[in-house]
């Protein structure tokens, strides 16, 4: 609900849109490599209707990551879903020059 008003209030001022990343979207378990949705499945795609974006990724919740902000060395955390998301928004602003400017 708070990512739809915030999609409504983009669109409301004209601030462009340029796709949608889920963050947290999934847990991977670490024995078995399946997905888990702990927070309910995604609702991404109606988001992305809504906004008329694509969605750029779905980011899992790592606990690596968390471990690296934990202890102040957020940098050097590299999870491959986020390396994607940056070279799918580059890509995206590179196909919408008129949306990202």
């Amino acid at each position: 609900m708070i990512v739809r008003k915030a999609v409504r209030m983009a669109q409301h001022v004209g601030v462009p849109i340029i796709g949608i990343i889920e963050n947290m979207s999934y847990f991977i378990s670490p024995d078995t490599g399946k997905r888990h949705f702990i927070f309910g499945l995604s609702h991404a795609d109606e988001v992305a209707k809504t906004a008329d974006a694509p969605v750029l990724a779905m980011i899992p919740i790592d606990p690596d990551v968390s471990a690296f902000c934990d202890a102040g060395d957020v940098e050097k955390a590299h999870p491959p879903e986020i390396e994607k998301a940056i070279g799918e928004f580059i890509q995206s602003v590179s196909l919408h020059p008129a949306k990202s400017g």
